[in-house]
């Protein structure tokens, strides 16, 4: 098994073109895989699979204002005129 930082092009591993691919670990998940060298600045270090999860935390968490209107399982029902 590969170390964390190891670089090889995208032909060693089987791969069309000589893309440069390092092996890292997801900082979330602990996932380790190949990934290209140039998407591992800031968030764009994690896995798919992190990212998804993430980016759906900002849409329905805690982030977001609660919808007018519809109904809510704390509260019941709300009234969007009132």
């Amino acid at each position: 098994m590969p170390d964390i930082g190891d670089i090889c092009r995208a032909r060693d591993l089987g791969m069309v073109g000589g893309r440069l691919y390092i092996w890292a670990e997801c900082p979330d998940c602990h996932l380790q895989r190949w990934a290209t060298t140039k998407p591992l600045e800031g968030t764009r270090r994690r896995c798919q699979d992190c990212i998804r999860a993430s980016l759906k935390r900002m849409r329905y968490g805690r982030m977001t204002a609660p919808p007018s209107g519809g109904h809510s399982p704390v509260t019941g029902w709300n009234d969007p005129g009132a």
